[in-house]
C-alpha cells in the first residue's frame, strides 16, 4: 500500500492520498500496454508490406501488359516484313540488272550527231560513204569533254577534189572533236577508163581519222548514283 502526501496548501489541510492497486495490478497493465503498442507496430508493418506488395504485384502486371503488346508488335511486324521480302528480292533482282545494263550500255552514243558534225564540215560535193567508229571507254571521274568517246575512221567520196586541211581544220574546231587528221586520198575512174581517157570523171575518196569526246554519250544507261 502506497501513501502519499501533497504539499499544504495555506487555509486547507493536507489530506493524504491511498493508491489501492496492487503492484502486480500496475505491471500487468503496463505490459498490456507494451503488448498493444507492439500489436499496433505489427499491424502497420503487415499493412505497409501488403500495401508494398500490392504496387509490386500492380507494377508487375503493367509490365506484362506492356511486354505483351510489344511482343504482338514485333511478331506483327516479322510478318509483314516477311511478305516484303519478294519485293526485296525483285529490287535485288533490278539492281544488279541495272548494274549489269550500265557496264555493257554505258557508252551508248548518239551516233546521228556524231555524222552530222563531220558530215557538217564536208563541201556539198563529198558524201560520207563509209565509216569505222569504235566507242571509248565507260564514264569515269573525269570531265566527259575531256576523255575519248569515239574513236575511227570516216570515208568520204567526191567527183571533184576537196580541200583536205581546211575540211581537217574546220572538223578539229567542231564542239566535243578532240582530235582530227587526213590518213588517206585515192582516186578512182570508171571501168575500163584511165585518168587520160576523154570525158572520164574520177571519184576522190578521203579517208579521215577523227576522235570525239565523250559528250557524244546518251547517258541513257549510265550507272545512277545512291
Amino acid at each position: 500500500m502506497v501513501f502519499s502526501r501533497s504539499a499544504g496548501v495555506s487555509g486547507f489541510s493536507s489530506v493524504p492520498r491511498v493508491d489501492l492497486l496492487p503492484h502486480s495490478e500496475i505491471e500487468r497493465r503496463e505490459r498490456a500496454a507494451l503488448v498493444r503498442r507492439w500489436l499496433v507496430g505489427v499491424l502497420a508493418a503487415v499493412v505497409l508490406v501488403a500495401a508494398l506488395s500490392a504496387g509490386a504485384y500492380a507494377f508487375n502486371l503493367l509490365a506484362h501488359e506492356r511486354l505483351a503488346a510489344e511482343n504482338a508488335r514485333t511478331t506483327d511486324l516479322l510478318a509483314r516484313l516477311s511478305g516484303l521480302s519478294d519485293v526485296s528480292k525483285t529490287r535485288a533482282v533490278q539492281s544488279d540488272l541495272e548494274a549489269y545494263r550500265a557496264q555493257a550500255m554505258g557508252a551508248d552514243v548518239a551516233w546521228t550527231p556524231v555524222l552530222a558534225t563531220i558530215d557538217g564540215v564536208i563541201p556539198h560535193q563529198g558524201t560520207i560513204t563509209a565509216w569505222d567508229l569504235v566507242t571509248g571507254a565507260l564514264p569515269g571521274a573525269g570531265k566527259p569533254a575531256d576523255e575519248a568517246g569515239v574513236t575511227g575512221r570516216v570515208s568520204v567520196q567526191s567527183p571533184v577534189p576537196m580541200d583536205l586541211v581546211t575540211m581537217v581544220r574546220a572538223l578539229r574546231a567542231e564542239h566535243g572533236v578532240i582530235d582530227a587528221d587526213a590518213a588517206d586520198l585515192t582516186g578512182t575512174v570508171a571501168a575500163g577508163a584511165t585518168g587520160t581517157t576523154p570525158g572520164a570523171k574520177p571519184t576522190y575518196t578521203y579517208q579521215l581519222t577523227v576522235t570525239l569526246d565523250q559528250t557524244v554519250y546518251t547517258g541513257l544507261y549510265a550507272a545512277k548514283e545512291k
